[in-house]
């Protein structure tokens, strides 16, 4: 009975469908593309998928599952930063990005060893990251922004990667520092906000997995000479 719980939750979240799709994109399309820091990807992705896997199994088994996502915090959020820092041009910018990736790991280092337990998901890590990654992908479009006009965005993977990240992590990073604000009172509003914001989530996740599924598939899809020519850079 367990195990058919399990798997049934598994099976039918849209996230974890959402989550695949990305990944089995990522590695049909990416490693045909040419493009190394787009190679980042499948093994962020991967890590995210085993991590959601082991994360159903303890929430049925134990009740709590912060520890595995505070854990994941620690590739997601920097794997990210990754594939700015090798895709930006700007060494202003791509300064920025190595000091977000440091100060990043030092925090999250902090606020992980600080913490009384990990029954819950470690939100100020995961608000300072999403700022970082809202950050990094205003860097992009500024740099396809001041490249060559004539040619379609529809096809460039860099400017799709860059959009997901701001659909979700942009609104993550606001909510998730709201928690700090609700968590003065602990009580009937703080589960109110915390409902709230798991059902905002459960939308703006598989919204940021099909468009990272575009970015990897969209060069194929739409073959003209992207923007950028990311898929064929470095």
């Amino acid at each position: 009975m367990w195990k058919g719980s399990y798997l049934l939750t598994y099976i039918s979240s849209p996230i974890i469908w959402a989550e695949w799709v990305a990944f089995l994109s990522s590695l049909f399309f990416i490693f045909n593309s040419g493009s190394k820091p787009l190679r980042i990807f499948p093994v962020v992705l991967g890590f995210i998928i085993l991590a959601e896997a082991i994360a159903i199994y303890m929430a049925h088994t134990y009740k709590y599952n912060g520890l595995v996502y505070n854990l994941l915090d620690f590739v997601w959020f920097p794997g990210y930063l990754l594939y700015f820092l090798l895709i930006l041009n700007s060494k202003t910018a791509k300064g920025w990005v190595g000091f977000f990736i440091v100060s990043f790991l030092c925090f999250a280092l902090f606020n992980f060893y600080q913490s009384t337990d990990h029954i819950w998901v470690a939100t100020k890590t995961f608000a300072l990251g999403s700022i970082y990654l809202s950050i990094s992908a205003s860097f992009l479009y500024y740099q396809i922004s001041t490249l060559a006009r004539h040619y379609s965005l529809r096809g460039d993977p860099q400017f799709w990667i860059a959009t997901a990240m701001i659909f979700f992590f942009l609104p993550a990073s606001i909510m998730m520092a709201g928690f700090d604000y609700f968590s003065v009172y602990k009580g009937h509003d703080y589960n109110l906000y915390g409902n709230a914001v798991w059902t905002t989530l459960k939308f703006l996740n598989p919204l940021h997995y099909a468009l990272l599924s575009y970015a990897f598939a969209c060069w194929k899809i739409f073959p003209d000479k992207p923007i950028t020519s990311s898929v064929n850079s470095r």
